[in-house]
């Protein structure tokens, strides 16, 4: 991806050519992150040095995870662009509810509901960007939810739990299954992440639908 050296990513247009165009968007984040032009966006900054508990997220802190996640993310771009662009912005700001949340317990590290404390500062770096309302508000349920699918599908719950998450995103449980394979894309691991919630909410959906259609 071609940038300014100046470039500091204020713009929608410079994160829609990043999530969009860039082989690996890490590149670039951690130049700038290098460079100390981060400071622009202080969501994104927050992730620096935000600890994370090394079982589950052996790669780092939240900002090696952010990055590893927007890589799996591109790696799997499915080549429509506006669904692209909203993907990628909801896995850029899919943490960005940790450092608000993470403190030791137990001598483990948490973060307990962070998925919701990510909606302000998540509004906050989209309307500072200029993103249109309507891609924000397809972004932030993304966000919100990102916990979500894992978490029924451990359970194994009912078909009306599954039917409310996907109400909750608009109907759009793709994106959110998206999301939640680049967020375990982004664990440090070889290979393309393993997923098997995906697979399953998606089908269960799917019979829903089949079902009403009856």
């Amino acid at each position: 991806m071609k940038t300014s050296k100046n470039s500091r990513f204020e713009k929608a247009a410079d994160w829609y050519e990043l999530l969009v165009c860039a082989d690996k968007p890490s590149i670039d984040l951690e130049r700038l992150s290098g460079g100390g032009k981060l400071s622009t966006h202080p969501e994104l900054s927050a992730l620096i040095g935000c600890q994370q508990d090394p079982v589950w997220h052996p790669e780092g802190d939240a900002w090696a995870h952010t990055l590893l996640c927007l890589d799996s993310f591109a790696a799997e771009r499915v080549g429509d662009e506006r669904e692209d662009y909203i993907v990628g912005l909801a896995v850029l700001c899919h943490d960005m509810g940790k450092p608000a949340t993470t403190r030791p317990h137990e001598g483990r590290i948490t973060s307990r509901g962070h998925e919701g404390a990510g909606e302000v500062p998540a509004r906050a770096f989209l309307s500072r960007t200029g993103v249109l309302p309507e891609i924000m508000e397809s972004v932030i349920p993304l966000v919100l939810c990102h916990m979500r699918p894992e978490q029924l599908y451990n359970a194994k719950s009912s078909d009306s739990a599954v039917s409310r998450l996907a109400r909750a995103v608009g109907g759009r449980l793709d994106r959110l299954v998206r999301v939640c394979r680049a967020d375990k894309g982004g664990r440090g691991l070889s290979g393309q992440p393993v997923f098997p919630a995906g697979e399953w909410i998606l089908e269960k959906h799917r019979q829903l639908n089949t079902d009403l259609k009856k």
